[in-house]
């Protein structure tokens, strides 16, 4: 991991004016806990508008918080092949492991920083990929493309189409998965979620088109369309029909080996090669992006070819 002293700022927005500084930060940066934080502001690396404070100090809308650290950033594939580039769009085949924003351990190593370093220009995602999913990654280089992309996206409009390799051998050639997604019941782990009930609180409609590509001995490797865009919806549909991916964490796992693979991160360990786990990464990937034509842009469609780790995986 490279190491380097960084200070890290953000603008106090009225939607948190009156809070606690260390609620503010515990509630919004998780990398610390809230003993980490409390500890970080009495060694005075944590500051509000230049000055040393007490945890307790209510924040008020427009104050800077700054925070100086020694970050130790794991590393990530740094190359980004470009799949289609216009005066207006950029679109990627983003490598597994590259995580899309700033998120925890990962502050410079992200591939909106390394892009807008390299390119030295504006870029915004329109859609997300997780750090772990490669494939087709679609970026605005102007404010009105980039809104415009993003409210396609949710509006459903865009065809996205996934290629899954999965635990297990999937008897039927298809599936139509169509079982609610929400935060799951029974879990501790506030990110899970997990195929509902149609009546069950939080119940998202959704849909999932699945068809089979490839069987190997004990895996399959799967086309996936999904209809709707729920929060880990492939991840949740096809771990309900007891198909999880190859290499997921959290999903066709129980809470507990979640837990540990977290732990075992946190104290240092490679995220990849974790004990249990049964490959490097999860294997899901964006295999493409289609998008539809309006009365001002023709139809457009990108794609990205199939990792070799996957169709390694698949056969080992």
């Amino acid at each position: 991991m490279s190491e380097r002293r960084l200070r890290l700022t953000t603008k106090i927005p009225a939607a948190v004016d009156g809070t606690a500084l260390l609620d503010f930060l515990a509630g919004r940066f998780r990398y610390h806990d809230r003993v980490g934080w409390e500890t970080r502001i009495a060694s005075g690396d944590v500051r509000v508008d230049g000055a040393i404070v007490s945890p307790w100090l209510r924040l008020r809308r427009g104050v800077v918080v700054s925070y100086d650290a020694a970050h130790r950033e794991p590393p990530v594939p740094t190359t980004i092949p470009v799949v289609f580039e216009s005066p207006t769009l950029l679109v990627v085949d983003k490598p597994a492991g590259l995580p899309v924003h700033a998120d925890g351990a990962f502050i410079e190593n992200t591939l909106i920083a390394i892009l807008r370093a390299r390119l030295s220009i504006w870029l915004q995602p329109v859609h997300r990929l997780d750090r772990e999913t490669s494939g087709v990654l679609i970026l605005g280089k102007e404010k009105a493309t980039a809104t415009d992309l993003q409210q396609r996206f949710q509006r459903g409009e865009v065809r996205k189409t996934y290629v899954a390799l999965v635990r297990g051998v999937l008897a039927a050639d298809a599936l139509t998965l169509t079982a609610p997604i929400g935060r799951a019941p029974q879990s501790c782990i506030t990110l899970r979620r997990a195929a509902l009930l149609p009546d069950a609180a939080g119940a998202q409609a959704a849909r999932t088109d699945v068809r089979v590509l490839r069987r190997g001995r004990a895996r399959t490797l799967l086309e996936v369309t999904p209809h709707t865009g729920r929060t880990h919806q492939i991840r949740a549909h096809l771990e309900a029909v007891g198909h999880s991916l190859v290499g997921d964490v959290l999903y066709g796992r129980s809470d507990d080996d979640y837990l540990a693979w977290v732990q075992h991160v946190k104290a240092g360990g490679e995220a990849a090669w974790p004990a249990g786990r049964d490959a490097p990464r999860h294997m899901l990937h964006a295999a493409s992006v289609i998008l539809p034509a309006t009365p001002d842009v023709a139809a457009l469609a990108f794609e990205a070819p199939v990792p070799a780790d996957m169709l390694a995986f698949l056969d080992a």
